[in-house]
């Protein structure tokens, strides 16, 4: 939560990329969508010691339910946001977040084309 929490107090996550990714997660990824490089928006999180997530803490009590915030598996600074019950798929993915509000903007990114 720590490293999130301190991602976006920063502002490293304005201005990046939500996609469907595998039509069961939106991820939020730090590719720019303005037409910047990608190289200097991860460079970013370099500045600011976040281009990884140090302590990929999981635990089976938080499960990846829908609409739950969980840590992409290769330890980038990219989350994803649960759009059903992956509990089985993301074993070992820190999970650390539920939306509990603005669910009607995750829907519409989930049916937005990729």
């Amino acid at each position: 939560v720590y490293t999130f929490l301190e991602m976006t107090s920063l502002g490293l996550l304005d201005g990046c990329s939500f996609i469907l990714n595998a039509l069961h997660v939106v991820k939020a990824a730090p590719l720019p969508f303005d037409g910047s490089l990608n190289q200097d928006k991860a460079q970013e999180f370099v500045d600011k010691g976040l281009e990884s997530v140090a302590f990929r803490e999981y635990s089976s009590d938080y499960p990846h339910k829908p609409y739950t915030v969980g840590f992409a598996a290769d330890g980038t600074p990219s989350f994803y946001i649960n759009t059903e019950d992956n509990t089985e798929i993301h074993v070992g993915d820190p999970c650390f977040g539920k939306v509990i509000s603005g669910l009607d903007t995750v829907k519409r990114l989930e049916k937005s084309p990729t």
